[in-house]
């Protein structure tokens, strides 16, 4: 697993072989508006990043959007996105797809939080299965 700064770029792999080329280009804190709808004392942070997909595998080529984790303080990965937030993500899904599929370069943005205090320290984007190669993480300083 790689570990890069903001506005590296790096080659993710997940599972289904589906290849893709991100750049996470910031994480900053989500706006007020967003974070008064959740019950929580974690900050919340908009993950922007742009995406192209470099190589379709059995799961065809819909994105990274889902594979996105927060790493937090203490080595630990959390799954806190909640990708459906209006205010991070403009671009339905559909359309994210036959993007990618087309060859285009996409710019996302998924929401991640802490957990029970612990703090946003990285964005990881991969397999669920934190062992598997082809995953990266990108630090936050």
């Amino acid at each position: 697993m790689g570990d890069h700064k903001i506005g590296d770029t790096a080659t993710v792999t997940l599972p289904g072989d589906s290849s893709y080329e991100v750049t996470v280009t910031a994480v900053e804190p989500a706006p007020p508006e967003v974070t008064e709808q959740y019950d929580t004392e974690d900050e919340i942070y908009f993950v922007r990043y742009t995406t192209r997909l470099v190589k379709a595998g059995t799961t065809g080529g819909n994105g990274v959007d889902e594979h996105v984790l927060a790493k937090i303080e203490g080595n630990g990965y959390i799954n806190t996105s909640f990708s459906t937030i209006e205010q991070c993500t403009k671009m339905a899904a559909s359309d994210r797809e036959a993007a990618l599929t087309a060859g285009e370069t996409i710019t996302s943005c998924v929401p991640i939080a802490g957990d029970d205090g612990k703090k946003v320290v990285g964005v990881y984007i991969g397999s669920n299965d934190l062992e598997a190669s082809g995953s990266q993480t990108w630090t936050i300083n």
